[in-house]
């Protein structure tokens, strides 16, 4: 029996877990490992990130909520609300801060204070060419001293953000996705982690756009949230249609 074969039958047999040639192009979907899933309250699940202490996520709404959730998908408490349409969130955690993507105004706001009860605006982002209503900023991460920003569609676009300068620094085309819904940055790897909600399919980058693996994640129906989580080994999805949470063990 070749290779080819037996991958495909032992992936079949086992539940959620892929079987992968060694040799496969970085452009091909990759099967994802075992996942679990849970419903959460948040309606409009966009944006999730590890919360500063890191037990616990914080997921945004499009209906303009800010959750603390557990792990499990339960709310631990509504941290914010506002009329805002909040597309993605980001941890700072030696600040204790977060910034979330906006994208009725395409901008971006710092969530802080004690009891995370103040929004300050940080920046408007000019999207080239003006953006396309309801496709616009969708995804954010902490990179060092910026921030970088996705634009869903016309453009598929990561802007970086300077938050010394206050000012776009970089400009990267993202040519391979069809709907960027939320970006994260691993800097243990150096690594940009874009998620497709169009394609169904996570692709790891170079900070360029440049795409190294992909990873399919047709069982979320619109995935529109991703967190990276090394600690517990897993990545974070969240479902904008049925506010489910998704669990997935894969190696990060």
């Amino acid at each position: 029996m070749n290779r080819s074969v037996l991958c495909t039958l032992v992936g079949s047999a086992l539940l959620g877990i892929g079987c992968v040639e060694d040799d496969i192009s970085p452009s091909a979907p990759r099967p994802t490992g075992r996942y679990d899933e849970f419903q959460t309250e948040v309606p409009g699940l966009s944006g999730l990130c590890l919360n500063v202490a890191g037990d616990g996520l914080i997921a945004v709404s499009d209906k303009g909520y800010v959750y603390e959730l557990d792990f499990d998908g339960t709310t631990r408490r509504v941290v914010y609300r506002s009329s805002l349409d909040f597309e993605a969130v980001a941890a700072d955690s030696e600040a204790g801060v977060y910034y979330i993507a906006e994208e009725g105004g395409n901008a971006v706001y710092r969530l802080s204070g004690d009891d995370l009860d103040r929004l300050d605006l940080v920046a408007a982002i000019d999207v080239p060419g003006g953006g396309v209503a309801n496709k616009g900023l969708e995804g954010i991460c902490l990179c060092g001293e910026s921030l970088l920003v996705a634009n869903q569609a016309q453009p598929t676009l990561v802007l970086r953000y300077s938050l010394l300068t206050g000012g776009i620094e970089e400009r990267i085309p993202i040519d391979f996705a069809t709907f960027l819904s939320d970006i994260c940055y691993d800097s243990a790897a150096d690594a940009l982690w874009i998620l497709d909600s169009k394609q169904k399919r996570i692709s790891v980058c170079t900070t360029k756009g440049v795409v190294q693996r992909t990873y399919a994640i047709d069982f979320v129906a619109k995935a529109e949230a991703m967190a990276l989580d090394r600690k517990q080994g897993v990545v974070w999805l969240g479902c904008d249609e049925s506010g489910r949470l998704y669990r997935v063990r894969m190696t990060i």
